[in-house]
């Protein structure tokens, strides 16, 4: 998207959909969040105080608002979604939504198991 940025001396500001995600083949992605998430494991002394923390199983979750293109299908739960040649898993709670006037929009989201690498192909 082209846009005119103006800020104050120093500052970059990003503006619009990262490239990465308008990629997605089918979709225009309105609206995005990229989450990065794990488990956490807590380990504790006699009294209850934490004194150690282990972080594991990292995972990227995008979710996504977006137009859907004239002969796109929208993906089942479990089935693989490819954005830039990287495949993520589609996630339950797919929806589609269509009104008389306006374009159907639908909302997906997306995960990707970092530390194994899965979905892989």
């Amino acid at each position: 998207m082209s846009a005119t940025i103006l800020t104050k001396t120093g500052v970059t500001l990003l503006f619009g959909i990262d490239s990465y995600i308008a990629a997605l083949a089918g979709y225009i992605v309105q609206n995005d969040s990229q989450d990065q998430n794990c488990k956490m494991a807590d380990a504790f002394d006699t009294q209850g105080s934490t004194v150690g923390v282990a972080f594991y199983d990292q995972m990227l979750d995008v979710k996504f608002t977006a137009l859907l293109l004239s002969g796109t299908s929208l993906p089942a739960p479990g089935s693989t979604v490819s954005i830039n040649s990287v495949l993520y898993a589609v996630l339950p709670g797919i929806s589609q939504k269509e009104k008389n006037n306006g374009f159907t929009e639908c909302e997906l989201s997306l995960r990707r198991w970092v530390d194994n690498a899965i979905p892989h192909t």
